[in-house]
């Protein structure tokens, strides 16, 4: 996996300090980077994979690690413990990563949590 990201250059490293807006679309564009690479971003069809996955992320993008790890444990368990029939198709497309969810926490006197979900094609 190392190696597969190596060889990207979206991946490459760069120790300048960009703003926080392209910080926002340089994670959005690595995630669409990680699905069209097929890497393991399903932790419920390769729990192994996405555990590597989630590891070597930590080596060049914490928030991209961050971000995938509480899409599936989250945003895709939330939807799973709704248990309706309506909530199946957005449950399939989230698993697909078609539907992704952006998960703010702030620590203020406790935490609060603010959930978008985006749909994009």
């Amino acid at each position: 996996m190392y190696a597969k990201l190596e060889r990207e250059p979206l991946f490459a490293r760069k120790y300048d300090r960009p703003s926080l807006q392209v910080l926002r679309e340089l994670n959005h564009r690595r995630w669409k980077k990680i699905i069209e690479m097929g890497l393991p971003c399903n932790p419920f069809e390769d729990s192994e994979g996405y555990l590597c996955l989630t590891e070597v992320l930590e080596t060049y993008d914490q928030g991209l690690s961050a971000r995938l790890a509480l899409h599936a444990s989250v945003f895709i368990t939330a939807i799973s413990s709704m248990g309706t029939e309506r909530h199946n198709e957005i449950l399939e497309r989230a698993k697909r990563n078609e539907v992704t969810a952006t998960i703010l926490s702030v620590l203020l006197s406790d935490i609060t949590c603010e959930v978008n979900s985006n749909l994009d094609p």
